[in-house]
């Protein structure tokens, strides 16, 4: 009854003894790191999160303020989908 579960045990097992030797394996001092200055310059991030995926965008030119700040979450751009997905439906319109 027990045999089917061996192999994701170990393969369990395994993976948990991995991340145990990663982290025996980081070295000792502060983790994040100070910023010291104005930044400039632009970059775009994109994460794959559990709706889909989210994009930051930053641009920054060197004081204090920040130039543009953007966040596209994915739950905005599934709406477009989610109207074709569900005709029909009581929900009130977003048209």
């Amino acid at each position: 009854m027990l045999r089917p579960l061996r192999r994701p045990c170990e393969e369990l097992f395994r993976s948990v003894n991995i991340i145990r030797q990663a982290f025996a394996k980081i070295p000792e001092g502060e983790i994040a790191v100070k910023v010291t200055g104005n930044p400039t310059g632009e970059t775009i991030t994109r994460t794959e999160q559990p709706r889909g995926e989210v994009v930051y965008h930053l641009k920054a030119n060197g004081t204090k303020n920040l130039q543009r700040f953007r966040v596209r979450t994915p739950t905005f751009a599934n709406l477009p989908a989610m109207l074709k997905v569900l005709p029909g439906c009581d929900l009130p319109t977003c048209r």
